[in-house]
């Protein structure tokens, strides 16, 4: 059997796996690495070289960032604004919280934990003004889903680099700038802001259509609302090192330092000035997502190395 046959075999298998959902997709791309090495695909070095990706380390930098940032009171703060300014208006209510949850799915670089932060923030608000929740979860979700990591801002800025990782793994000469992709994706997330704000509304049931009597959204609202806040110092502190790390990651050329070394002092910066502990920082860090991300680009390189993914697209 050539390596050709055996890359496309457990390229199959890999993907089967991921589809069957037994194993976590960490677990699956790890045993995938693994037989990629024992049947001499990829050598030793090769697969040490993966744990090692410059891009892999500024994913587990950037997601520390971001956490220090959500440790702040920016979404609270928001959303007492939002309720102040909107003065009964469903309208000026979704606008805020549509933008704030675009924004958000670009710092954090997940569609569901932004959501779960804002949801019952959003749903207290509109239930006191005299709104129905399912008036606007369904435009929340949408907006979450589909803006998520479009925008150059936060973990979002690290979407290049995973892309030109992915594409240079397959042998790709031309590599992408940090804001190619948002200027294929800005358009859509105008789209779809505007779509959730003005249009979603008018379709969304009046009444919820599962029951929703069990849900103790006040609670939840009010523990995101009373999230202790940090001493002046470190909340300062969260907003500046996100700040800087952003514009750096934007300047990263002219600053002549690459992208895993400017999230990695942004990491550090959170935990020296108090934002995070170093448990919190620890705890952080998608484990998961490092380890799927090294076997995805293993699996690339062995397409690669093998001719399977020359074949495939031939």
């Amino acid at each position: 059997m050539t390596q050709m046959t055996l890359c496309l075999i457990i390229a199959a298998l890999t993907v089967a796996s991921f589809l069957w959902g037994k194993f976590t997709l960490g677990t699956t791309a790890m045993i995938s690495m693994m037989l990629f090495y024992l049947t001499g695909i990829l050598d030793g070095p090769t697969v040490l070289a993966c744990f090692g990706n410059s891009t892999a380390v500024m994913l587990i930098g950037m997601f520390v960032v971001a956490a220090g940032f959500n440790k702040t009171q920016f979404v609270k703060n928001v959303a007492n604004w939002i309720a102040k300014v909107a003065k009964g208006s469903l309208t000026k209510v979704l606008f805020g919280y549509i933008v704030i949850a675009i924004l958000l799915c670009q710092f954090i670089s997940s569609n569901l934990i932004p959501f779960c932060i804002i949801a019952p923030l959003m749903i207290n608000t509109v239930e006191q003004m005299g709104y129905k929740p399912s008036k606007v979860v369904y435009p929340l979700g949408i907006a979450c889903v589909i803006t998520c990591q479009a925008l150059p801002l936060g973990a979002g800025a690290t979407q290049y680099a995973q892309l030109n990782e992915y594409l240079a793994s397959n042998g790709a000469v031309q590599q992408m700038s940090i804001l190619d992709p948002m200027i294929s994706r800005l358009p859509l997330v105008i789209i779809m802001a505007i779509y959730c704000i003005f249009i979603a509304p008018k379709f969304t049931p009046d009444e919820p259509v599962v029951s929703t009597s069990d849900m103790n959204v006040d609670a939840i609202a009010g523990k995101q609302l009373d999230k202790k806040a940090m001493a002046p110092f470190q909340e300062k502190a969260g907003y500046i090192i996100f700040l800087l790390v952003t514009v750096a990651l934007l300047f990263s050329k002219q600053l002549a330092q690459p992208a895993w070394a400017i999230c990695t002092i942004g990491a550090i910066a959170m935990v020296v000035t108090g934002v995070l502990t170093p448990k919190e920082a620890v705890a952080a860090m998608p484990m998961w997502v490092y380890f799927l991300f090294v076997g995805s680009i293993a699996m690339a390189q062995a397409l690669s190395l093998t001719g399977a993914g020359a074949a495939i697209g031939g």
